[in-house]
């Protein structure tokens, strides 16, 4: 039971840990462009603003996975939440950027390999703390 414990804390930092890489590119234009091959474009204070406002929410997002990992049992919820809506909403909208023809297919297969990985995983980590919340509460 320990080794699952330690597994669904790690999918806590993984996603903390990405949460935080996932900012760069939002605070750092010059990022976003070399990450999705884009041409250099004028970054606008509209541009700056919004950007800024989807780090703060991605920044936050980090802290509350970190938080869920002092009681990965408990907080096992946040998995959930982290795929339905955030995760695929992520996805859809890389998916809609590829289709617009703004970013090439090559520069999202990393991030969509994450995507294959974590979102199975995460599956499991929800579930397996689902088991080991119901064996506590029936020991209890």
């Amino acid at each position: 039971m320990s080794k699952k414990i330690t597994f669904i804390k790690i999918l806590f930092y993984v996603g903390a840990a990405v949460d935080v890489l996932a900012t760069l590119p939002l605070i750092f234009p010059e990022i976003a462009q070399s990450a999705f091959g884009l041409e250099p474009f004028t970054v606008t204070d509209d541009y700056m603003y919004v950007s800024r406002m989807a780090a703060s929410l991605m920044f936050g997002w980090a802290f509350l996975l970190f938080w869920g990992s002092f009681k990965p049992i408990e907080r096992k919820g946040l998995l959930l939440i982290t795929l339905f809506p955030v995760v695929f909403g992520v996805f859809i909208s890389s998916v809609l950027l590829v289709n617009s023809g703004y970013v090439e297919i090559k520069y999202l297969f990393s991030l969509w390999g994450y995507y294959a990985l974590l979102i199975p995983a995460y599956i499991y980590g929800y579930i397996a703390a689902s088991k080991i919340e119901k064996t506590k509460n029936i020991i209890s």
